[in-house]
């Protein structure tokens, strides 16, 4: 690590607090090189220092050495050098254990299940599609109220029209799965302005909903599907401007809101001809092998509709046309649920398409998945004619 190594040669010639500063005065932290990332913290109380973190075959607390004689503490990292690294810190002292953000670094994630402190190695790029531009018209976002039979209260659903829209055309349709999420965290309205202005993608309307109880709704369960299929898609069809075939119709979601898109999908055949899975929770069953993934016999009791469900889809034929795009982070165990899912989509002849990114489970990691899913499942004029 270099700059480890430059702040290390620094320390041997004076090893005062004041070099420390000196040096962190014109560094960020953590340092960030070609050869990966080094996580500093300076505390001279602190008797442990750990990185947590949710890196997929690490150790979950990573621990610091300190540099003797000194408040510095460094933990050094090999990493890819596209990836991005949600963390925090961990540290024992004479009056307990704390968990919190990096100090000494001021990026932070923007996600609902609290705050970590974020890294980027040397080859990551923020996406540019996510930025809101000057030169983009906005599409427009409707608020709808509705009273589902189905859970027996009232839904608030949202829907996107493309700056573009008329209601003189028929447009294609993507539901979406936890998106008032979506809008905040993955900046979904952002990403759609700035695609079908460039005419990436094409222009379809977007009904966005979302769970009060999405653990219980989005695990499988058939009322979620019933309630999209029989409720929100008729009142859809009603007001809007909407093609009326399967092939033009998507769903979408992340994690369990994935899970529940393709079992929506899996049960209505003749009407969803398309999936945007993000980091599906397809959890426990290995397909590829018909195997119960290793797993605390609890917990696997109360998952066990979602290994019905994946363990069945794993055996179902389709007859009707089918896309399905999935992407997942490397650095999550969901990857590898994910990844034993592809074999049935090749057995099974779906259009598909698998992304994989060195990044965990949130919204970051989604959000800059958006681009590719929507190129590959509404292809733009662009795509079209210059692929």
């Amino acid at each position: 690590m270099l700059r480890l190594a430059q702040l290390q040669d620094a320390l041997a010639e004076n090893p005062m607090e004041s070099t420390i500063e000196r040096f962190l005065a014109t560094h960020a932290a953590p340092l960030v090189d070609n050869e990966g990332v080094t996580f500093l913290y300076r505390d001279g109380s602190a008797k442990e220092v750990h990185l947590r973190h949710e890196i997929m075959g690490l150790e979950s607390r990573q621990e610091f050495l300190r540099v003797a004689g000194t408040s510095l503490h460094y933990l050094p990292m090999q990493v890819p050098p596209t990836a991005r690294i949600e963390y925090r810190l961990e540290v024992r002292d004479d009056t307990g254990t704390r968990t919190f953000v990096d100090p000494l670094n001021p990026i932070r994630s923007d996600c609902p299940y609290g705050e970590k402190s974020v890294v980027t190695a040397h080859g990551y790029t923020r996406p540019g599609f996510v930025r809101e531009r000057a030169d983009v018209r906005r599409g427009t976002i409707e608020t709808v109220r509705m009273l589902s039979a189905v859970f027996a209260e009232e839904r608030v659903l949202r829907v996107y029209l493309p700056a573009r829209y008329r209601s003189d055309r028929a447009y294609p349709l993507l539901i979406v799965h936890d998106g008032s999420d979506y809008l905040r965290y993955a900046k979904l309205a952002t990403v759609l302005d700035n695609l079908m202005h460039d005419r990436e993608i094409e222009d379809f309307v977007v009904a966005l909903t979302d769970s009060p109880r999405r653990l219980t709704e989005y695990k499988v369960d058939p009322r979620q599907g019933d309630f999209l299929t029989n409720e929100i898609l008729p009142l859809l069809q009603e007001r809007y401007a909407l093609r009326d075939d399967a092939a033009s119709r998507c769903l979408m979601g992340a994690s369990y809101g994935a899970l529940t898109s393709l079992h929506t999908f899996s049960r209505f055949p003749r009407t969803y001809g398309k999936v945007f899975s993000q980091s599906g929770s397809f959890i426990h069953a290995d397909v590829r092998r018909r195997t119960i993934h290793e797993v605390d016999p609890e917990r696997l009791e109360d998952d066990e509709p979602i290994l019905r469900f994946v363990s069945s889809f794993s055996r179902q034929a389709r007859s009707e046309p089918a896309k399905l795009y999935l992407s997942c982070g490397r650095f999550e165990s969901l990857i590898f649920f994910n990844r034993s899912l592809l074999d049935v989509l090749r057995r099974e002849g779906y259009e598909h398409h698998f992304r994989e990114s060195y990044d965990g489970h949130n919204w970051t990691c989604w959000r800059n998945g958006l681009k590719d899913g929507f190129r590959y499942l509404f292809p733009g004029d662009v795509l079209l004619y210059y692929p």
